[in-house]
């Protein structure tokens, strides 16, 4: 509708006074946007949730098709349970245990999110790296803004 344009529009002026040029705002959202699923939000709801990410991956200077790419590879990469069940495997007996989920099966969100990776800070190096590895592959830019 025009209101959502309008809303959008609205977003990604305010990234553009945190300094994000439009166009890779817009990139990164064409790229991101399979994710919506997983976050279960669509439109401006998923726009609202998105926004801050890669207004975060432009100040690492990052090109917004790379962040958003990446953010989606997270958001499927936490979603895989064999991946997620297999670095638990690697860390047993460390104290942490990896679980993005709301345990009902679905994404438990970005404040979840974010307090499973401050999970790892726990770790020494080579097991955080093995962990990350295994979740979240060794793709550069994925690597980029999870860290």
């Amino acid at each position: 509708t025009e209101k959502d344009m309008m809303s959008l529009m609205d977003v990604i002026q305010r990234g553009y006074y945190a300094g994000v040029d439009p166009g890779n705002m817009l990139q990164g959202f064409s790229n991101i946007g399979s994710a919506m699923d997983i976050i279960r939000q669509k439109g401006l709801g998923a726009t609202k949730v998105f926004a801050p990410l890669l207004v975060m991956a432009d100040q690492m200077g990052m090109a917004g098709e790379s962040a958003g790419n990446a953010y989606r590879k997270i958001f499927q990469a936490v979603m895989d349970t064999k991946k997620v069940n297999k670095a638990n495997a690697s860390i047993k007996g460390s104290g942490v245990k990896l679980d993005f989920t709301d345990g009902k099966g679905e994404f438990g969100g970005l404040d979840k999110l974010f307090a499973q990776l401050e999970k790892l800070k726990k770790l020494n190096t080579e097991q955080r790296l093995a962990a990350l590895k295994t979740v979240f592959g060794d793709d550069a830019e994925t690597l980029k803004v999870l860290n």
